[in-house]
């Protein structure tokens, strides 16, 4: 099932590649600011750009979920729950999350690895909630960004333990990995409602 669901990814990076291509340059781009010795630079563009951007490919892979004109044949569409709700935007998750993770040890600090691959998790997770909830792949994405921008700007003011950016500017009393299993049954809980919300989609209907 694996090999199904990375074949799958394949196709999806082949048709809609500027959803990919955009975190790829930002990283390309934040590579050259620290060969060029700009660190501090390079690590906000890494907090401030790249995080952000990390979610773009989950509008490729909720294409089928992609504009109001297409909320209709979504309703009627033959769709595994599973596969679109949890298991694709999972997978999609763990290898953006191992990437992001990796560039964070290697230029920021190795000690953020674990909290910052969750955050990832937890990001991909509210973005998949929120796309199979508004059954539109835009306005998810734009509700996962002004979550996660929020979160960034007020030290999570109000998010509790599920506060995106713990693992590069933590709460006050608070380390970088203490929200680590609050943030991981949330993912646990978003997917199963993401497969909810789209096993029965046809009788959770939002009108816009």
């Amino acid at each position: 099932m694996v090999t199904k669901e990375l074949t799958y990814l394949i196709y999806i990076i082949k048709v809609y590649w500027a959803f990919f291509l955009i975190p790829i340059l930002t990283l390309l781009f934040i590579l050259l600011e620290f060969q060029l010795g700009m660190n501090e630079m390079g690590e906000g563009t890494i907090v401030l750009l790249l995080f952000p951007l990390s979610i773009l490919p989950i509008v490729a892979l909720f294409s089928h979920i992609g504009s109001l004109e297409q909320k209709e044949l979504l309703i009627t569409l033959p769709l595994s729950h599973w596969q679109t709700g949890m298991i694709r935007p999972l997978i999609l998750s763990v290898l953006v999350g191992l990437a992001f993770t990796l560039l964070v040890s290697e230029y920021i600090n190795n000690a953020f690895f674990l909290s910052a691959f969750t955050s990832i998790l937890f990001y991909f997770a509210i973005a998949s909630f929120s796309i199979s909830f508004f059954k539109h792949s835009g306005l998810g994405v734009l509700f996962s960004l002004f979550y996660l921008t929020f979160g960034m700007f007020t030290t999570g003011m109000g998010q509790g333990p599920f506060y995106l950016s713990q693992w590069y500017r933590p709460k006050a009393f608070t380390e970088v990995n203490d929200f680590i299993g609050w943030q991981l049954i949330a993912v646990i809980i978003l997917y199963l409602g993401s497969v909810f919300l789209i096993k029965y989609r046809s009788k959770f209907n939002i009108n816009y």
